[in-house]
């Protein structure tokens, strides 16, 4: 297969969006503290020091706002893949020991999140709440009742799909 649509197909439509934000989050924020990490066409300078340029960039993200709230391990994740697919688009291998140290920041990051939903500070839930038992055994009822035929293959599906927020 031609490589050029491996790497078009690597990553759907919305990660490569987030990781588009992430990283003009994480080029605004070298320009303005190591413009020295650009060449003079602003393209990035490899390989980036973890310990000067993305373990601070990581820190500055990882803040506390004005409410004291910091943002989840999810979206801290997020950004150090977006990272990681900077080096990926360019054909450039992390060295094992920046990506040993980016680990390592990250378990320490979400043992503090994992903290703070401990002690109520930060809410213990991301992203949708399960099911009840009750609403998917009603949506199985109907999918099976024979006023709805035409959608009980959709709904079937949808179901399938939803199966892991039930079970969570």
């Amino acid at each position: 297969m031609n490589n050029k649509l491996v790497e078009e197909y690597r990553l759907c439509e919305n990660t490569k969006q987030n990781y588009k934000y992430s990283e003009k989050k994480f080029r605004d924020y070298l320009k303005s503290k190591h413009h020295e990490c650009f060449n003079e066409n602003d393209e990035y300078i490899f390989p980036l020091d973890v310990d000067a340029h993305i373990l601070p960039f990581l820190e500055n993200l990882a803040k506390e706002d004005s409410n004291g709230c910091i943002l989840t391990s999810t979206t801290i994740n997020g950004y150090i893949n977006a990272i990681k697919n900077i080096h990926t688009e360019r054909n450039i291998k992390m060295a094992d020991e920046v990506t040993l140290k980016l680990k390592n920041w990250f378990t320490s990051y979400k043992k503090k999140v994992k903290i703070l939903k401990n002690d109520n500070k930060m809410k213990s839930k991301e992203g949708k709440n399960p099911f009840s038992v009750e609403i998917y055994k009603l949506l199985a009822a109907i999918s099976l009742s024979s006023c709805l035929k035409h959608w009980s293959a959709i709904i079937h599906c949808f179901l399938v799909m939803c199966w892991n927020l039930f079970a969570r």
